[in-house]
């Protein structure tokens, strides 16, 4: 059971991170999402527990990348997915609860946002209990 820090509209699927009065408790698939969202924004070398896991989205922010040439940003999105999934994979020899460990990630794709500077990733995990669903973010 973990902290909840991310919503997820229940319409859209869409994740935000929420720090709110009430303190809520999360278990199973939906802490999963929140465990893989959390490590794919977190860039390398800021976790001083972890410090060479994070899958880095966070480091496209302000970057040189562009939003209209979707092959290199779906190739770097790509790797950020993978690697954060490796990492994660790494990390849950000892977990039991199948609710919790992830077995795979799908990234199925990459929307414009709103405005010109905005994008929209779709991504599936499923976990070991084979449970499965998809979010956005």
């Amino acid at each position: 059971m973990d902290l909840k820090v991310i919503q997820r509209d229940p319409i859209t699927q869409k994740i935000s991170f929420s720090f709110g009065k009430n303190f809520e408790f999360i278990d199973g698939i939906e802490e999963l999402i929140q465990i893989f969202i959390i490590n794919l924004y977190s860039i390398p070398g800021k976790n001083i527990f972890f410090p060479n896991e994070g899958g880095g989205v966070l480091e496209l922010l302000g970057s040189n990348v562009d939003l209209n040439d979707k092959t290199s940003l779906i190739s770097a999105i790509k790797q950020m997915i993978e690697k954060t999934k490796n990492e994660i994979m790494e990390r849950q020899e000892n977990i039991e609860n199948k609710e919790l460990k992830l077995k795979n990630v799908t990234l199925y794709h990459i929307d414009n946002g709103f405005s010109s500077d905005e994008i929209e990733i779709t991504i599936q995990i499923e976990n070991e209990k084979g449970q499965m669903t998809k979010f956005i973010f």
